[in-house]
């Protein structure tokens, strides 16, 4: 180990406490076995389970679990050395044969071998034990340990991102709850002897010390000092528990104004780790008030903040959007742990309960730093939503989809971008990432390449995204630009997007939607341009120029526009018309068509109408003109002049 049990024993330690002095003493004297006894007998005298086991959290999410199984099927799987990690199980073919380092996917993923160091095994362990009080998961653990501590060798002084076994990220969140939730669980128990007590506790000096000297930045930074902060409020016979706490605590405040804009979303963008970041705020929160460790005021008004983007972008069913490496969540759930801090926090209540909530958030809610822009017809269950960013790109997580657009109407997620993938470097993950999965632009069936030149400065968190939305006479105008260059080489093109949501619809009809595109190369070349949809699995069809989705109970979206209509479904070159599988177990897409409008020029316009309706659609008609586009709906004609 990097700790030798001299530094353990007379200087990590807090020696100014009489039982860890007689500790020291018995090391100094060269009675090894006595020094063990002694501070494993401290340990059980001074950590409290009872107390532990009184946060809220620990039991709250289940990551060990296989398929069915039960906490005791995967506890009895586990004595076994049978170990899964993103929900594939390996057969190590027992116990006492585990490889921390082994990948066996077949695609050699990347995340089985560093999440299986996050060690949700010891958890799962450690509920069974309590439950049943066996002493076979209690042996199970101490040989899992064991193996883990003699065989994985924490670095002195390289990148937190480095290892199999020793990222910092795995460091913070073995620190955070997995680790602790087993040293409680067994810490009576007779099958962990005096000398793994201390080998566990020298590792969690080295995991305070990893996460110290080579703490990392983004969401890590935040799981890294989450670990950090536990250690020091439970442990704190470490001489250093002061100082680790102090230090936990000044980066994870430090970092309000490093990640969050002002508009309240973290600047990863995503509403995954936006909740990632939450969550372990919370976990700190949480063991701070268990222990009664100080927690400064500036840390709990971050948190505040950063919950005000689910108010803002909760869609009528509840959900919140998946944006970038996001996923879709039941955004009451996130505000039922935020009340638990804010109890009573008006607005929080209100989009929790379904009540009031047009007192607290506008029909239109723009976010002017991270970009977007939420549009509504209201806040009922069978209302009108749509999304659309003008988004900077962000700081990590990234997705190549600016200008993207998403809607849900009539209880129905109509348009959405295609997920999220596992990190690998599939086809399927390319595809996530890319423009072809969402709904804005391509040029010569290029996507959009912020990637190649993307550097994100410290003053960008300050700065307002290049997003315009304006109101008049019942329509609402939103816009933006991407203009950095597509494909491998950059080319040179910009794509001007505007959507027009007629509220109050035209000529009778019901609120509808227009995306006013406008491409543009600097060379003189003829350039193909494209604007694509993302459409599910329900029936399409294509009569007459309009496409049709049918999503059942009388509900549908119509799309029509300017430009030549092609779909494309499941193509391999190019990958294309794929869409998120919500099953667990699936690592798989599934074929789903996209929609597209083309046209080759040096120049190019389209006019798209999007209408979600709930019964009969309206006889409605597009037309590109000098100065815009004009609507015919039931034969009533509108004209929008743009920009040219």
């Amino acid at each position: 180990m990097l700790l030798t049990d001299e530094k353990f024993f007379l200087e990590a330690l807090n020696t100014d406490i009489p039982a860890l002095a007689s500790v020291a003493e018995h090391f100094k004297a060269g009675r090894a076995a006595e020094a063990d006894h002694a501070f494993a007998s401290y340990i059980k005298a001074v950590i409290n389970p009872k107390l532990y086991f009184q946060t809220p959290y620990y039991e709250r999410e289940n990551t060990w679990t296989y398929a069915h199984e039960s906490d005791k099927d995967a506890a009895d799987r586990i004595c076994e050395g049978k170990l899964m990690s993103c929900g594939v199980m390996h057969d190590f073919g027992g116990i006492d044969k585990i490889n921390w380092e082994h990948n066996p996917t077949y695609n050699g993923y990347e995340e089985w071998p560093w999440q299986l160091n996050r060690h949700h095994e010891f958890r799962c362990l450690g509920k069974v034990y309590r439950d049943t009080g066996d002493e076979k998961y209690a042996r199970a653990y101490a040989s899992l340990l064991r193996s883990w501590i003699e065989s994985a060798e924490c670095p002195a002084d390289i990148s937190g991102y480095s290892t199999i076994t020793w990222r910092t990220i795995e460091a913070g969140i073995r620190m955070s709850k997995n680790w602790h939730y087993a040293i409680h669980a067994f810490l009576t128990s007779p099958s962990i002897d005096d000398h793994l007590w201390v080998l566990t506790f020298k590792s969690i000096w080295e995991h305070a010390y990893r996460v110290t000297k080579n703490s990392t930045k983004n969401n890590w930074l935040i799981m890294e000092m989450t670990g950090l902060i536990h250690i020091a409020n439970m442990y704190t016979f470490f001489r250093d528990s002061d100082a680790w706490r102090e230090y936990g605590f000044r980066r994870m405040t430090e970092e309000h104004s490093i990640q969050i804009y002002d508009d309240g979303f973290q600047f990863e963008l995503s509403t995954g780790y936006h909740w990632v970041c939450i969550m372990n705020y919370q976990f700190v929160i949480d063991n701070s008030l268990l222990y009664g460790a100080p927690i400064p005021a500036e840390f709990l008004a971050g948190i505040r903040k950063m919950y005000s983007i689910y108010p803002k972008l909760v869609r009528p069913d509840g959900m919140l959007p998946d944006i970038n490496d996001g996923g879709s969540a039941l955004a009451s759930k996130i505000l039922n742990t935020g009340l638990i801090y804010f109890k009573d926090d008006s607005e929080l209540l209100a989009f929790r309960d379904g009540k009031d909530r047009e007192k607290y958030v506008p029909k239109t809610v723009v976010m002017p730093y991270s970009g977007m822009v939420v549009m509504r017809d209201g806040f009922q269950a069978d209302g009108i939503w749509a999304f659309f960013e003008s988004a900077p790109f962000g700081k990590s997580h990234q997705h190549e989809d600016k200008l993207n657009f998403l809607l849900y109407a009539y209880g129905k997620n109509m348009l959405d971008d295609s997920g999220n993938f596992a990190y690998d470097r599939s086809d399927m993950r390319k595809y996530v990432l890319s423009t072809r999965s969402h709904n804005t632009g391509l040029v010569d069936g290029m996507g959009q390449n912020r990637r190649k030149n993307y550097h994100w400065q410290a003053s960008d968190i300050k700065k307002r995204a290049d997003l315009s939305v304006q109101e008049r006479d019942g329509v609402t105008i939103a816009a933006g630009i991407y203009d950095e260059g597509y494909g491998p080489d950059l080319l040179r093109a910009t794509h001007k997007r505007t959507v027009y949501y007629y509220r109050n619809g035209i000529g009778g009809s019901a609120p509808f939607f227009v995306l006013y595109d406008r491409f543009s190369a600097e060379d003189e070349n003829t350039h193909q341009y494209e604007v694509s949809f993302q459409l599910g699995r329900e029936p399409l069809t294509i009569q007459d120029g309009k496409a049709i989705v049918d999503h059942g109970e009388d509900v549908s979206l119509s799309i029509l526009g300017t430009g030549a209509m092609t779909t494309v479904t499941a193509s391999k070159n190019p990958f294309m018309g794929y869409h998120k599988n919500q099953t667990p177990g699936n690592v798989e897409h599934y074929p789903a068509p996209v929609l597209s409008f083309s046209e080759t020029a040096n120049k190019a316009n389209f006019a798209t109408v999007l209408y979600p309706s709930k019964g009969a659609v309206p006889n409605i008609a597009v037309q590109l003109t000098e100065s815009g586009f004009c609507l015919t709906v039931n034969g009533i004609s509108h004209h929008e002049s743009t920009e040219k």
